[in-house]
């Protein structure tokens, strides 16, 4: 591998039960948001931050169950030049176990998982960490955190002095935002075989002497992990047109279908390349004239072609 090449892995286990207990059918990573599942976002984020070959961790049952998505992922990414393959867990390794299993020849690994969302640069966060020499960078951000009672101020000389009293103030909490870049090294230290969480792998390595540093950043960013968080997505994507903004180069082909008043562009990952497409009032394609996956898309806008 060249030098500056690395490594995705995506975290597709999660069967979703909290997802569930709100009211949302299906397994968590195949949940849609925008028409797209949360698993296809992930693979276009990875493919978009100049990574070439991508690797989803899940159970041999879901695996199994998965198979023609799996394949159609792998067939749609591979024309962008995009290897794709599944990593199975023959039994549960926690939220980052899997990782070990790419402690070889893949260079530097970077992480994600399904449920979260994000705008953020890979190809700069996995640079950071390349020009940091660290064994593991994890992404991080400011996130506000409303405090559930009033918070009083005092005093810094005198405790009981009342300063100000301040009713469910929010507060930036520095938090980590479920990306992590680790090298093939650092795997290599790691228990493999057993459950590990993305904690314990950091602390692991900050006991062991390995320097584990911080990408901090402001991209959009949201762990879907609830049907209220489901709905807040939707609205972060249709509000930050970078999330749609999917592929940085030139596409294959750029068509034109007929639609609904509003004109809206969306790409699609398809064996033959990114298309592009522009729906507007009037167009050159029928609805099923166009591949599926845009198809699809559109559909789930209520704006079929």
């Amino acid at each position: 591998m060249s030098d500056d090449a690395w490594t995705g892995l995506i975290m597709a286990g999660g069967q979703g039960e909290r997802m569930a207990r709100s009211g949302v059918v299906g397994r968590k990573p195949l949940v849609e948001v925008g028409g797209v599942s949360l698993l296809e976002r992930n693979i276009w984020m990875m493919a978009r931050g100049g990574c070439r070959r991508i690797f989803i961790a899940l159970t041999r049952a879901d695996a199994v169950r998965e198979a023609d998505r799996i394949t159609d992922f792998a067939a749609r990414a591979a024309g962008i030049g995009v290897a794709l393959a599944p990593l199975i867990e023959e039994a549960p390794l926690g939220n980052f176990g899997a990782a070990t299993m790419l402690s070889g020849d893949a260079g530097d690994v970077l992480v994600v998982y399904a449920d979260n969302l994000t705008t953020l640069d890979l190809a700069a966060l996995a640079a950071a960490h390349r020009a940091s020499g660290a064994a593991m960078t994890l992404a991080a951000h400011d996130e506000p955190f409303r405090m559930p009672y009033g918070a009083l101020e005092v005093d810094a000389h005198d405790p009981d002095l009342l300063i100000a009293y301040r009713e469910k103030p929010v507060y930036p909490i520095l938090v980590g935002s479920g990306l992590a870049v680790v090298t093939a090294a650092a795997l290599r230290s790691l228990p493999r075989g057993t459950p590990l969480g993305l904690v314990d792998a950091a602390n692991r390595l900050t006991a062991g002497g390995a320097a584990v540093r911080l990408y901090r950043h402001q991209a959009a960013w949201i762990d879907v992990n609830d049907a209220a968080k489901l709905v807040a997505a939707e609205t972060l994507l249709s509000g930050d047109a970078a999330f749609e903004a999917w592929w940085p180069g030139e596409v294959a082909r750029e068509i034109r279908v007929a639609g609904g008043n509003v004109g809206y562009v969306c790409d699609a990952m398809t064996e033959a390349g990114v298309l592009r497409v522009h729906v507007g009032a009037a167009g050159t394609l029928s609805d099923d004239e166009l591949p599926e996956p845009v198809r699809h898309r559109l559909a789930a806008r209520g704006q079929g072609a």
